[in-house]
């Protein structure tokens, strides 16, 4: 099983989950959500997740720094769909 997984998610109609579960015949393992990019108006933006649980925002033509937003356990799952009117197009987890 790979330590991390990628989703490419443009054009459909899903929402992010904050874990995902994936089954092997042996075992079973939990991939955490790590980031997300979002694209609009021929822009990318994206969130990234620390491991303590923290959203932050990141917007290059704002600046370099990111901007923290709230906690992830403040997010509902289809909150995190879009941001600032761009839409979730990838969605990066990773095992903890």
């Amino acid at each position: 099983i790979p330590k991390m997984l990628m989703f490419s998610v443009v054009g459909q109609n899903i929402s992010a989950s904050k874990i995902i579960k994936l089954k092997t015949v042996n075992r079973s393992r939990k991939f955490y959500i790590k980031g997300i990019v979002y694209h609009g108006g021929f822009h990318f933006t994206s969130r990234i997740i620390t491991t303590d649980g923290g959203v932050w925002f990141h917007d290059g033509q704002i600046g370099a720094n990111c901007q923290y937003e709230k906690r992830l356990s403040d997010f509902s799952e289809l909150e995190l769909n879009t941001c600032n009117e761009r839409q979730m197009s990838l969605v990066i987890y990773a095992q903890n």
